[in-house]
């Protein structure tokens, strides 16, 4: 998907699409409850293993709504958030924060407690319900599983909706209440046993999606959850001599973390931080991402070791891996927080450490690139940018969020305290915004804010800047008979500016928008 957005690749978006999609419509994906099982056995993604594992719902919620945002595809919206509504109402505990799994049996039988008869069906749903019911999640007689019916669809029900002339949001509303009936019944059945460990990783995992998604789809609610789980990691995933712990279970911290422990929690933490602009979350980012720099770091081949390298440390040697499986590596995770630290703070020494990293692993980078998808994703973030609607800049100073409705676009800017944009060139000493739109688009009516006028210390004359919160607003057309459903659905738009404060000015800069139309 980064690719896809920085590229405009055709075919992997529609490999992408097309993945999602049967994911999605197959047994994998718990039709009645929302959330993913943890592998399907077949390859029609229809039997899965039952079992739900924490860190599959923070990912793919993830990759849902970043597809949402790509495609329009309103199932994958649908998607995204049914799996974190699920997490929230089944994998939560009472203080926020996440379990880790869900067992695959029930009864003694795997997957009992996920499958359905079609005369169970029939006697709960009223007639007309049950017929929509069983014709859209193809459930028979004979079911497909050991006699009974994983649920699964044919399609999705965005295609359906469409090519039987039904609205799509009545559809979902209709099945909705089905499910809902049936999710009672389902409740009243013995569940899987369900682990309830805090792990500090999977829980970082969950807490920068829910941060993600929310932020995204102005979701107020999936960032007080990722807020409320943050919290409780920072207070309670804790050991006895105040470090990091990998995991807590009852409110008891187990032994110390591993590096991915801080790298998955650091980068979920600077998701927040963009989702609230706190700087509070900013910091906490920052001194977990100190610690994991001073107790894993390899000093002389560069990049992380897994364990501490203390006396604490009982395995007989020091491994480091890059390799990105069911979920990304630590040296993967730790790269796109140094990346995203360095953008976001003034502290250079968080770009050195990511250089070194991708020098430590540049030949496993180009002679097996597959092993190290998300390490990748964050090469590609440290060279050209995070390819989003939303950037930092100015070693920090400023943040920049844009949208777009209709043909209308907003940036919206927050500057820092003492710091400011300048309004126009003076004397070459400074460079004024500068507004840019790529693609083939056209700007129209761009209307900037009143400026403020002041006298800088390093110059006598007055000059007028911006300060605080300003936005920028302007109007985008093209030509529809050249548009194209991809990627000219993909708006680009390149912002030049310099801050200054009272006393020196940072080099000017050029950031790049992405908004999605």
């Amino acid at each position: 998907l980064e690719y896809v957005i920085y590229s405009g690749n055709t075919d992997i978006l529609n490999a992408i699409v097309n993945t999602l999609h049967i994911q999605s419509c197959g047994g994998i994906y718990d039709q009645i409850a929302g959330g993913f099982h943890r592998y399907a056995t077949d390859p029609d993604w229809l039997i899965p293993h039952f079992e739900k594992m924490l860190y599959n719902q923070a990912n793919l919620s993830y990759v849902f709504t970043q597809a949402y945002l790509l495609t329009d595809a309103k199932d994958f919206k649908r998607i995204a958030c049914e799996t974190l509504d699920y997490v929230i109402r089944e994998m939560t505990n009472n203080d926020g924060a996440f379990y880790s799994a869900t067992d695959a049996d029930s009864e003694g039988e795997e997957g009992l407690f996920f499958i359905w008869d079609k005369q169970e069906i029939e006697s709960l749903l009223d007639e007309n319900e049950a017929n929509e019911f069983i014709e859209l999640y193809q459930v028979t007689e004979a079911g497909n599983f050991e006699g009974k019916n994983i649920l699964n669809l044919k399609e999705p029900l965005e295609t359906y909706a469409t090519q039987n002339n039904i609205d799509y949001d009545d559809l979902i509303a209709r099945l909705d209440k089905s499910k809902k009936t049936l999710w009672h019944i389902r409740k009243k059945h013995i569940p899987p046993l369900r682990d309830e460990k805090i792990i500090t990783a999977w829980n970082g995992m969950m807490i920068k999606s829910f941060a993600f998604v929310g932020q995204q789809l102005n979701r107020q609610d999936y960032i007080d959850t990722a807020v409320n789980a943050a919290d409780y990691l920072l207070n309670n995933n804790i050991t006895k001599d105040g470090t990091l712990s990998r995991s807590s279970l009852d409110g008891q911290a187990s032994i110390p973390a591993l590096q991915e422990d801080y790298a998955y929690l650091a980068e979920a933490l600077l998701q927040i931080y963009d989702a609230t602009q706190d700087k509070k979350w900013l910091n906490q980012a920052t001194e977990l991402t100190d610690k994991m720099i001073d107790h894993f770091w390899d000093k002389e081949n560069g990049g992380f070791f897994m364990g501490t390298q203390d006396k604490g440390n009982l395995l007989p040697s020091l491994p480091k891996d890059i390799n990105d499986n069911a979920t990304a590596s630590g040296n993967s995770v730790a790269l796109c927080a140094l990346v995203r630290l360095a953008r976001r703070s003034d502290k250079a020494h968080y770009k050195n450490y990511a250089q070194e990293l991708v020098r430590a692993y540049s030949s496993d980078i180009s002679q097996r690139p597959y092993i190290c998808s998300y390490l990748i994703c964050g090469l590609l973030e440290m060279h050209v940018g995070e390819q989003s609607n939303i950037q930092w800049c100015a070693a920090g100073k400023v943040y920049i969020e844009s949208e777009i409705n209709k043909d209308k676009v907003s940036l919206n800017i927050n500057i820092d305290e003492t710091w400011h944009l300048n309004q126009m060139e003076n004397e070459d000493i400074s460079t004024p915004i500068t507004l840019e739109c790529l693609n083939h688009w056209n700007m129209n009516n761009i209307t900037y804010p009143e400026p403020v006028t002041k006298t800088l210390g390093f110059q006598s004359a007055p000059v007028n800047v911006y300060e605080g919160n300003i936005q920028i607003t302007l109007d985008v057309s093209r030509d529809k008979t050249e548009r194209t459903a991809f990627p000219d659905n993909i708006l680009r738009l390149k912002l030049g500016l310099q801050a200054c404060d009272d006393q020196k000015c940072l080099a000017p800069e050029t950031v790049n928008l992405v908004l999605f139309l």
